[in-house]
């Protein structure tokens, strides 16, 4: 089955960004941050929010080896996937997000999450030059 696509919300400089809806987890897909989304960041700021009534874990994969990696990021793919724990019933937890960890050769970023896992994901990326 396809990844589900986590759109990008781009951060306004000196001003208010709305927090949108969210794309909604289905744990079956994953996620996937499209290469398109990402091109040129270094960083990212995840937003999770797990509505289950256990704390549940999402953990973003590791990405290729360094020099395979695309997008402008360099690799640290060698410190592995992210584990990230989010709290009970509408837990919310923000990470900055290295790209060069995560970013596999095509320059995507995949999500996955546990099993139970309910709730929305939403990504920001920061204004170009910061």
């Amino acid at each position: 089955m396809p990844r589900d696509n986590l759109p990008v919300t781009n951060l306004s400089r000196e001003a208010v960004t709305n927090r949108g809806a969210g794309t909604a987890i289905v744990v079956a897909n994953g996620m996937v941050i499209a290469a398109d989304e990402i091109a040129g960041y270094r960083t990212m700021i995840l937003e999770l929010t797990n509505t289950d009534a256990s704390a549940r874990i999402a953990t973003i994969l590791a990405g290729d080896p360094p020099g395979r990696a695309s997008g402008g990021a360099a690799s640290h793919s060698s410190r592995g996937n992210l584990a990230l724990s989010v709290p009970a019933t509408t837990g919310d937890i923000l990470v900055v997000i290295d790209v060069g960890r995560h970013i596999r050769a095509d320059g995507d970023i995949y999500i996955d999450f546990a099993a139970s896992f309910t709730g929305v994901a939403r990504l920001y990326v920061p204004p170009r030059g910061i």
